[in-house]
């Protein structure tokens, strides 16, 4: 039973906030390696753009159409 006058014992993990060491691949296989990785991610970027604009123009020209509907307009 806690009376008021007893602290409470806190215990704190430790944790490592330091990145993990990066690999070195010297010469030209890691020039590939670096390459490979920015390519892919200008693609995930460019092929994620249009699903971006689906995802957010769909509902907007659903809601002019429903809001459309309503009014009576064609």
């Amino acid at each position: 039973m806690y009376t008021g006058s007893q602290t409470l014992a806190s215990v704190v993990a430790t944790t490592t906030l330091a990145a993990a060491p990066r690999v070195q691949v010297p010469g030209w296989l890691g020039r590939a390696g670096t390459g490979a990785g920015e390519l892919l991610a200008l693609l995930g970027i460019v092929f994620c753009i249009p699903f971006a604009i689906l995802a957010l123009g769909t509902p907007i020209a659903l809601l002019v159409r429903l809001l459309l509907w309503i009014g009576g307009a064609r």
